[in-house]
């Protein structure tokens, strides 16, 4: 299993990669000039589970670039892909 977190989560990937079976993904979010964002994932994808660990808050932020990676990793070829939203309200 391949674990995609984004940089804010470091530490949190860090520790289930401890723990867990599992391998760091490489990627990377990134804007156009138009200011829309894209996804480039540089991990091979083709009939791996992936993991995608991130948070949805701000939704006009976070939300749509978690989406982002999550369509873009079952686009690259993805057997299946589970999101890791852990709700760390404070």
């Amino acid at each position: 299993m391949i674990l995609f977190s984004p940089p804010s989560y470091d530490r949190m990937a860090d520790t289930l990669l401890k723990y867990c079976a599992l391998r760091r993904g490489d990627f990377s979010i990134n804007r156009f000039a138009n200011q829309e964002l894209y996804i480039t994932v540089r991990s091979p994808l083709r009939g791996e589970h992936c993991l995608a660990l991130g948070s949805i808050a701000p939704p006009d932020e976070r939300l749509f670039s978690f989406l982002l990676l999550a369509h873009t990793l079952k686009k690259g070829g993805a057997r299946k892909v589970t999101a890791l939203i852990p709700y760390l309200a404070y």
